[in-house]
């Protein structure tokens, strides 16, 4: 993805003769990203929920969801750091 300076513009996906100013596209990317985010933690949180129920059974299965969410965090640190963003502002837990 280009990312110009402030004040460019960008085209916007279907729309031939429409512009928008690459920081509302940027806002855009960081809000879609951030509910991607919440989308991760509230699966991770209700799966290890699920499996705590299973007592001694569930525990292979809570830790392999520990490490999925670990992944999807990693994931989401490379893109937010491909995009541009702060990582040390977002909120990641690593």
């Amino acid at each position: 993805m280009n990312h110009e300076g402030p004040g460019k513009e960008m085209p916007v996906r279907g729309y031939e003769d429409v512009k928008a100013p690459l920081q509302a596209v940027n806002e855009t990317e960081h809000t879609v990203m951030g509910e991607m985010e919440f989308v991760v933690d509230f699966f991770a949180e209700g799966a290890k929920a699920y499996w705590r129920l299973w007592g001694a059974l569930g525990d292979p299965m809570f830790h392999a969801v520990e490490e999925w969410e670990k992944i999807q965090r990693a994931c989401f640190r490379s893109v937010y750091h491909v995009m541009g963003f702060d990582t040390q502002q977002e909120s990641i837990r690593t």
